[in-house]
């Protein structure tokens, strides 16, 4: 069992997909009289749809990301996208091969990766 004083406790947690994408989230946890609150993390703000797509990829966030980009990461990890995050983005992928691709979203704090089929 973990002591925990009251105050606030900043830390990431960092997992790893399928795909070895690495996902890093940010946690706040703040202690008050003995009980706890955790911030919720931010993927589950991030929507990212048609998925299988054809012409287009669709990026909603209700994040307050500073700084962030997209990128489209393809099979092989290059790059084959990248616009700057706003709350909502439209991605062109005509032209780009059928096959699996991730969705990276991230900046100086934070990393998010999401599978997309392109078809």
């Amino acid at each position: 069992m973990l002591a925990i004083s009251p105050g606030s406790l900043n830390f990431d947690i960092q997992a790893e997909d399928l795909f070895n994408g690495v996902v890093t989230l940010p946690v706040s946890l703040t202690v008050n009289d003995g009980s706890t609150a955790v911030t919720d993390l931010p993927e589950a703000s991030i929507s990212i749809y048609p998925n299988p797509a054809t012409d287009h990829l669709f990026v909603e966030s209700s994040l307050n990301m500073n700084h962030a980009v997209i990128l489209l990461v393809d099979i092989q990890g290059q790059v084959v996208r990248s616009s700057e995050l706003k709350e909502f983005n439209k991605i062109n992928i005509e032209g780009l091969g059928e096959g699996i691709y991730m969705v990276r979203i991230q900046n100086d704090e934070v990393m998010i990766n999401k599978k997309v089929v392109i078809r």
